[in-house]
């Protein structure tokens, strides 16, 4: 019943919940991310996702507690997979210094944000094709 104490968080807005791994509280949290400054790990199976969604460069802004961000397809299915999750050109602008695991299957920018820190990151996962460079300057 683990998964009934997080639902009781904010049963009707996943912004106020901590943890979020259900595919239809994940998305409606990456559409409307104002306010989820209490989401602390955000997990998605994409092969749950019908659709493509828009994310904007500053999805993560007020999500300064999240410490896991894991955007995966289940299994081995990426491989003959397209990314669902799109970014503008430029990529995100920003991703919480506070992350410790960061898995994106199929990443859909060829770099991190330049200001995100390593400090507390432990894992580092990031299988597909666009990611070609991870940082530049000081990170590097």
């Amino acid at each position: 019943m683990c998964g009934g104490i997080f639902l009781d968080e904010n049963r009707w807005d996943p912004r106020k919940r901590s943890k979020l791994w259900r595919h239809n509280d994940v998305l409606r949290v990456l559409n409307k991310p104002k306010g989820a400054e209490r989401v602390e790990a955000l997990s998605l199976d994409m092969c749950q996702v019908s659709r493509i969604i828009q994310l904007s460069p500053k999805v993560f802004e007020e999500m300064d507690n999240l410490r896991l961000l894991r955007f995966y397809f289940m299994g081995a299915s990426w491989y003959n997979s397209a990314t669902k999750l799109h970014l503008p050109q430029h990529g995100l602008e920003y991703l919480p210094n506070t992350m410790k695991l960061l898995h994106w299957d199929l990443y859909p920018s060829p770099s991190l944000p330049f200001n995100f820190s390593l400090e507390n990151l432990v894992h580092l996962k990031m299988p597909g094709r666009s990611l070609t460079r991870l940082w530049e300057g000081d990170n590097v």
